[in-house]
Parts: structure tokens; C-alpha cells; sequence
């Protein structure tokens, strides 16, 4: 799937000196899987414990 989206290029360029991404596609895919894993994490801590 393509998708074309504006990204704010400062931003784009910071994101891919922290990642060390050589490209903006991975750079947007770390980030979205970034995303995901803290999502992921804040739903695991937000169970009863005991469970």
C-alpha cells in the first residue's frame, strides 16, 4: 500500500537523526511502531493486577 502524507520536514529530519533511520519511510514505519509498543504497554499496565 502507498500512501502520501505531509510531514513537517524539521520534524521528519529530527526523527531521523534520534532513529538513525537512513530513509523517511522508516523512519514514519519506527515511528508508527513506536506508537504501537507504548499503546500496547499503557494497556498492559492498566490491568487488575492479580490477573
Amino acid at each position: 500500500m502507498s500512501t502520501t502524507i505531509e510531514v513537517d520536514e524539521n520534524l521528519l529530519a529530527d526523527a531521523m537523526k534520534a532513529t538513525g533511520a537512513s530513509t523517511e519511510k522508516e523512519t514514519v514505519e519506527l515511528g508508527l511502531a513506536l506508537l504501537i509498543k507504548l499503546r500496547k504497554a499503557r494497556e498492559g499496565s492498566q490491568e487488575p493486577k492479580g490477573s
